[in-house]
């Protein structure tokens, strides 16, 4: 039995293969064809990089190989604790296919979700993405060294320059305004100052 350990990129998948130094081109057409080439006891170990480790996943499961989606946050500390100083993507490969090797009965294999489940998982995504970015705008605008009254406009739209009272569209019909007072109780109207 192989273990192959993979640390992806966006151009390069960096294998634990002739000892860190093998990398192969994160294309399908490459993933593809190498994925044939691997023995069908072969068990692959990839650490989940966004969206970068999807099109590996998907030529292995193609080809029928064995493979295992990994926390990073497990291979870091995994790594951290037998090496601390060294961290690049070789070594980490290296380290993931010996993580493997070692930890692969209590860990999960993967399994391909289908193309519509997929397509929620990334929907679901991109929804929590807006959610977070929608309260970090909230937030920034809370923030602003506004004054109480542009914290008002911005908040409600500004009503015209004149308006009238509440009790002043309770009277009746027949009643008198009062001209004494300016309290929005009596009737009166109320003028906004100009800006």
């Amino acid at each position: 039995m192989t273990v192959v350990g993979i640390d992806p990129s966006k151009e390069l998948l960096a294998l634990s293969l002739e000892g860190g130094k093998a990398q192969l081109r994160n294309s399908p057409s490459e993933l593809e064809a190498w994925s044939k080439s691997l023995e069908p006891d072969t068990v692959v170990g990839i650490e989940a990089t966004g969206r970068l480790h999807r099109a590996a996943l998907a030529a292995l499961a193609a080809a029928g190989i064995e493979c295992y989606l990994l926390n990073p946050l497990h291979v870091s500390r995994y790594i951290r604790a037998l090496r601390p100083s060294v961290k690049t993507d070789r070594s980490d490969a290296v380290m993931i296919a010996r993580y493997l090797d070692r930890e692969r009965d209590m860990l999960v294999a993967y399994k391909m979700p289908t193309a519509a489940i997929q397509e929620l998982k990334d929907l679901l995504s991109y929804r929590e993405t807006v959610m977070e970015k929608r309260v970090a705008l909230r937030q920034s605008h809370s923030e602003q060294p506004l004054s109480s009254r542009a914290k008002q406009n911005w908040k409600r739209p500004s009503p015209a320059p004149f308006e009238k009272s509440t009790s002043a569209s309770r009277r009746s019909p027949g009643r008198a305004r009062s001209t004494s007072g300016s309290s929005p109780s009596t009737g009166s109207v109320r003028c906004r100052p100009p800006p």
